[in-house]
């Protein structure tokens, strides 16, 4: 390996001049596992927001009918759910080749440290292909 030090690290990976390390199926309560991928073999980065709007008014609903009938211990839960769903979470995508998949996701406060991550390892991409 070229370097020890990453000139990027947060929740979702590091980012080094040679590979980026991702931390694949990262989710709300899980760490993910750690997986390494050269610069040169990674075809695409991107950044989507998860939705699930159907479970989202689904459990809106139902935690307005328990609150409605005063059964807050249930409904308060459900509906800080329903904001969650509805409003998403990002999820970071690197395709490398031979259609090799890695997914990371993290919660809605994430957002930013998704959005530097994608921005890193897309400079990382640019800056291998300037090399070579």
């Amino acid at each position: 390996m070229a370097d020890d030090i990453p000139g990027f690290s947060n929740d979702f990976g590091a980012v080094y001049s040679d590979r980026v390390i991702i931390h694949a199926n990262k989710g709300w309560f899980k760490a993910g596992k750690r997986e390494e991928m050269s610069i040169a073999h990674i075809t695409a980065v991107k950044l989507e927001t998860a939705r699930h709007l159907l479970g989202g008014v689904l459990l809106l609903i139902l935690g307005l009918a328990m609150l409605h009938l005063g059964v807050f211990i249930v409904a308060i839960p459900m509906l800080v759910e329903s904001v969650l769903l509805v409003a998403g979470w990002p999820v970071v995508t690197i395709l490398g080749l031979g259609q090799n998949l890695k997914k990371s996701s993290g919660g809605i406060w994430q957002k930013t440290q998704a959005e530097a991550f994608v921005a890193a390892v897309r400079k990382a991409m640019a800056e291998d292909a300037c090399s070579h």
